[in-house]
């Protein structure tokens, strides 16, 4: 649920952050240019350090990202904060043990790599595809016989 509260809350801070830069972005675009002077005269380095930095600020929004992208970025990066803390915040045991224990989902391997083989109903590193027999132990180290 924070999940996805989460995204929808990127989303949302991506689209007015999109919304913002677009907006400069035209003001930017139509923003009146400082006159060229006159030939044979000297601009001032006022002038010339203006037309530089209008210049440069012109390239950037350019080139600048799209408001798409923000709000996608804002919403991945959200949705996955939101997924973390919600992992961290409803799991019984503390944050290095939980984030051990979805380590250890994938295989017997996982398991064993982050030191959480073998593991009994219950605990930090048990799921039930890695309990071959059913009997409440996942990741034995013995050889499971099927009778």
């Amino acid at each position: 649920m924070l999940a996805l509260g989460g995204g929808l809350l990127g989303a949302g801070i991506g689209l007015i952050l999109g919304i913002v830069f677009h907006g400069r972005d035209q003001r930017a675009a139509s923003a009146t240019r400082y006159p060229v002077p006159a030939h044979g005269s000297v601009p001032s380095v006022g002038s010339r350090m203006r037309r530089g930095w209008h210049a440069a600020r012109r390239a950037w929004w350019r080139h600048r990202s799209r408001i798409g992208l923000l709000v996608v970025a804002g919403a991945a990066i959200a949705a996955a904060g939101g997924f973390l803390l919600d992992v961290l915040v409803r799991s019984p045991w503390p944050a290095d043990v939980t984030l051990r224990h979805y380590q250890a989902r994938r295989n017997c391997d996982a398991a064993r790599a982050v030191g959480l083989a073998p593991a009994y109903r219950g605990q930090p590193g048990y799921w039930q595809h890695l309990d071959a027999d059913n009997d409440g132990i996942a990741c034995e180290p013995y050889p499971v016989r099927r009778w």
